[in-house]
């Protein structure tokens, strides 16, 4: 930043320029109408025009607000209590608040970096006009390819349609996404936040809130000096387990037609028929528990790497003697 800020200024301080409130912006969606606010704490108006001056933009003031063209498109700057205001429009500059940080909603005091979207705080009509341009698009995209068999191309747009519609209820039932990015020098790390808050009572604050109190069996997965790891767990409802059934049974169907079109040997046929089936009845009975826990690792060293992996599945017993008949 502040290499960008001496390049934009052709080398000169930006003394007004306060290091220790943040830069922020919001938006807000007013029915049909959206307006922008951004704001930096830089208290002196004619730095501002410093900068313009170096980057050959030319701006008109007027009543304290400059007006200015920036790549063919206008922008309003105005200077009060410490801040610049930037607005696409002179109007949003006629209201400003006196502690722009506030609106932050606390996202400077944990993060270098962040956003916060508030999805109810998007006009209903605003969000079902944005799922219908989804929509379109997707089914603009619907086509059957040449190399996708019947079978294929009705498991894809199933699927497809399947996720269209858990998107059109997350959109209506989450209340808001939060991503943020943080540097802690001291330790030193970095590390990225994601926040996701479901409205009360709803199918996905259950599915949020499904894992909580439940315990892994994967634990040691997660090592302290290993390049990845990974640890986690996750309660379905029902609704996922009659949907991943699906996606299963689809699967294994299409798996047999492919077996059945191979013109194996009638012995190999058979086995491999067989495993299909007893493969697919393990996964089956996972999901149907309803509860999936995993972990993985991967670990390089000098002269080797390591990867390792484990999920729980229902019958152990079961996919031990599937494994075996693969082996012979």
């Amino acid at each position: 930043l502040e290499m960008t800020t001496m390049l934009a200024t052709g080398g000169r301080e930006l003394k007004s320029l306060d290091k220790e409130e943040p830069w922020g912006g919001v938006v807000w969606a007013d029915g049909p109408e959206v307006r922008g606010l951004a704001f930096v704490p830089l208290a002196d108006l004619e730095e501002l025009k410093t900068i313009l001056e170096t980057n050959a933009v030319e701006f008109e003031e007027t009543d304290g607000v400059l007006a200015a063209s920036v790549n063919g498109q206008d922008v309003f700057l105005k200077s009060e209590g410490g801040w610049i205001f930037v607005s696409g429009r002179s109007a949003n500059l006629d209201t400003l608040p006196k502690d722009p940080g506030a609106i932050l909603g606390g996202l400077q005091d944990s993060y270098n970096l962040a956003v916060r979207l508030d999805i109810q705080n998007i006009p209903q009509d605003t969000r079902d006009m944005l799922l219908g341009l989804l929509q379109l698009g997707v089914q603009a995209g619907a086509m059957q390819m040449p190399e996708e068999s019947d079978e294929q191309y009705a498991l894809r747009t199933k699927m497809t349609a399947q996720s269209l519609k858990e998107l059109t209820r997350a959109v209506n039932e989450l209340d808001a996404i939060q991503l943020g990015l943080a540097i802690d020098e001291e330790i030193p790390s970095i590390y990225l936040d994601i926040e996701v808050t479901a409205l009360p009572d709803t199918e996905t604050a259950k599915r949020i809130t499904a894992p909580k109190g439940m315990t892994t069996s994967f634990g040691g997965f997660v090592i302290p000096d290993a390049t990845i790891s990974y640890n986690g767990v996750s309660r379905l409802e029902q609704l996922q387990v009659d949907q991943v059934n699906m996606m299963i049974n689809e699967f294994r169907d299409n798996i047999q037609k492919e077996l059945d079109g191979q013109e194996l040997p009638e012995d190999v046929a058979k086995t491999s028929k067989q495993l299909v089936e007893d493969v697919f009845a393990i996964l089956t009975s996972t999901v149907e528990e309803r509860e999936i826990d995993l972990g993985a690792f991967f670990q390089t060293g000098d002269e080797q790497a390591v990867m390792l992996g484990g999920i729980r599945v229902a019958d152990g017993a079961k996919l031990e003697d599937v494994l075996k008949t693969v082996v012979e």
